[in-house]
């Protein structure tokens, strides 16, 4: 860990340097609408971590934003923007600051976390590789008449993750969505009730269907 001879937030966000350790998706920066939220999904990659390491990635992460936005922004403005809006955090009680003798340990709270969940359902994209096997994967909802309120929710939720649906109880996707799925399933309470299947062969009408549909979307 990198010392420091002076305990600030200020000087330890300014004294790091951008070498991030994990990548954010071109789609997942667009979805976001402010700074602050970018921000927060970068420190949701953990609930426990320290300022030299929360603060090189932050700045990054806003870097590849400036970049999104056509935007061109010094580092010394990155690093401001940066420290600001750390600060914006904590005093709005998303994050609080522990010293540890020369470094500070950062928390998200538990009004973070639940920002963080928010932020994860409403920017949710399917990751989906640059190459396709050829096979389509199958989400199957059996979703009780009582739950009608949550299947419906559900339901919309998969369109705009550009889901396709074959039938109203039959969705696919070309790429693997049982991780991102089984998140919104939860989030409405019917996890349960939706079953996923990699379809090894489909009818041909459909599978023109479904072949068009992604192609569209520029998702194959």
């Amino acid at each position: 860990m990198k010392e420091y001879k002076k305990s600030s937030l200020t000087k330890i966000i300014n004294e790091s340097l951008p070498e991030p350790f994990f990548e954010l998706t071109d789609d997942k920066i667009a979805s976001f609408k402010k700074y602050s939220e970018l921000l927060m999904s970068v420190l949701s990659m953990a609930t426990l971590l320290t300022m030299t390491v929360v603060a090189p990635n932050a700045i990054q992460a806003l870097k590849i934003f400036e970049k999104k936005k056509g935007k061109r922004i010094s580092q010394k403005e990155l690093k401001l923007k940066t420290r600001n809006i750390f600060y914006f955090l904590r005093r709005r009680g998303y994050i609080e600051f522990e010293r540890r003798g020369d470094d500070y340990e950062m928390r998200i709270t538990d009004r973070g976390k639940e920002i963080i969940k928010r932020l994860n359902f409403q920017t949710l994209v399917i990751n989906h590789p640059k190459s396709w096997d050829g096979k389509f994967w199958q989400i199957a909802i059996d979703i009780p008449i009582k739950y009608k309120l949550a299947a419906d929710q559900l339901r919309e939720k998969l369109k705009s993750l550009d889901c396709y649906p074959l039938q109203r109880s039959l969705w696919f996707y070309p790429h693997d969505p049982r991780g991102e799925i089984e998140f919104v399933a939860r989030a409405y309470g019917v996890a349960n009730y939706v079953t996923f299947m990699k379809i090894e062969r489909l009818e041909v009408e459909d599978e023109q269907v479904l072949k068009g549909y992604f192609q569209g979307q520029s998702i194959i």
